[in-house]
């Protein structure tokens, strides 16, 4: 079995562009490809960055997403061809870095277990589009990709519903994302936690196929109210600026 190696996905984009875009905690991340910062006491370049679920290369036009299921680690290597190289596995007994590696024997014997021996399985998928990464809702792609849909069967009871549904209606959803949804621990509300991640402040629009009775902008300890929605033909609506996370408690309708 090999030891103490990276085995690494190569995909040569061939899109014109000095950027890469992916997503992290509640923000989706534009990351320049080259290092610009050159000073005596600047620490060297580290091409390896991190993603949760996707990177993403574009000119605008068109673009490749990379969509993961566990992967985290990412390079755009400043080549021609812009190629997008994704870690599949990475182990080493390097646990220190302030020896520059140079271990005795009986401390690489010592460190042995980083390796995964073993078979190991891969999921993800390589995302072809056009536009930018909203206009190919490269996010929420990503999502349906790494989330699988569920069909469950309940009990069959007499009555009319519409096709489809949905307990909580989003929009613009490209742009706003629902990160929680829960019971309150008074047992008398709804906690709902969207952000958003575009790049300009943005309305959203609140619907459920259930009435609400109020809706609330609150803290995120749950601790204050900070607003309280205005409904319109069942729809609330609640502004996030740039980026925002908002906390949103729901009381609905006995």
């Amino acid at each position: 079995a090999s030891r103490d190696h990276r085995l690494r996905v190569m995909l040569p984009t061939d899109v014109k562009t000095d950027y890469a875009y992916a997503d992290g905690p509640f923000d989706i991340l534009k990351r320049r490809i080259q290092w610009q910062q050159t000073g005596e006491n600047m620490e060297s370049h580290h091409p390896f960055k991190p993603m949760l679920n996707f990177v993403s290369l574009t000119d605008g036009n068109s673009g490749i997403s990379f969509l993961g299921k566990g992967l985290n680690e990412y390079e755009v290597v400043d080549d021609a061809r812009r190629t997008l190289a994704v870690t599949l596995l990475r182990t080493t007994r390097h646990y220190m870095a302030a020896n520059r590696g140079l271990f005795t024997p009986e401390e690489y014997a010592r460190h042995s277990g980083q390796h995964c021996l073993g078979d190991i399985e891969y999921e993800y998928a390589v995302y072809m589009h056009g536009g930018d990464l909203s206009k190919a809702n490269v996010f929420n792609v990503s999502q349906d990709y790494k989330v699988e849909q569920r069909i469950l069967q309940g009990v069959p009871k007499a009555g009319q519903m519409p096709a489809s549904g949905s307990f909580i209606n989003i929009a613009p959803s490209e742009h706003v994302h629902v990160s929680a949804l829960y019971k309150a621990e008074d047992n008398k509300r709804y906690i709902l936690r969207i952000w958003n991640s575009g790049t300009e402040p943005v309305n959203a629009r609140i619907g459920s196929a259930i009435g609400f009775r109020s809706v609330k902008k609150i803290s995120m300890d749950q601790e204050n109210v900070l607003e309280e929605l205005v409904c319109n033909k069942g729809t609330w609506s609640v502004s996030l600026r740039q980026s925002e996370i908002a906390t949103l408690a729901i009381e609905i309708q006995q």
